[in-house]
């Protein structure tokens, strides 16, 4: 199974995008990046939270723990196209009231991180007018 590629959150919470690449030199090992936003609607903008970290793929998972985050984790679970992710105790690891919990559909080449925060911005200049 081929899980590298960018993945794109559906349908659930604020913004969120996951890029995922295989290590050069360690089989089944993947580099995770990964921007997700909280209140994108909010009068003050949103919250942005970042992620980046390697791990090992077991099977159709990667398990991963934040250092220094008692008790986090976050896995991420594959079937061909979609990712499905889950966190424990992830309250303030990515930033305040921001989290990767939810369903991602693989994107295209095109869709890339920068279009969340595209998004975001341009709601807050349609405010401001």
């Amino acid at each position: 199974m081929n899980i590298a590629g960018h993945y794109i959150r559906t349908g659930q919470g604020g913004s969120a995008e996951l890029r995922i690449t295989s290590s050069l030199t360690v089989s089944y090992r993947y580099h995770i990046e990964g921007l997700a936003l909280y209140g994108e609607e909010r009068l003050g903008g949103p919250n942005m939270g970042v992620l980046e970290f390697s791990s090992d793929l077991e099977g159709t998972t990667i398990r991963h723990s934040e250092n220094g985050e008692e008790g986090h984790q976050i896995v991420l679970i594959f079937s061909a196209d979609s990712l499905e992710v889950t966190e424990e105790n992830w309250v303030g690891v990515y930033g305040m009231n921001v989290n990767f919990v939810g369903t991602y559909q693989r994107a295209s080449a095109l869709g890339g991180m920068l279009s969340s925060i595209r998004r975001a911005v341009r709601r807050l200049l349609s405010r401001m007018k």
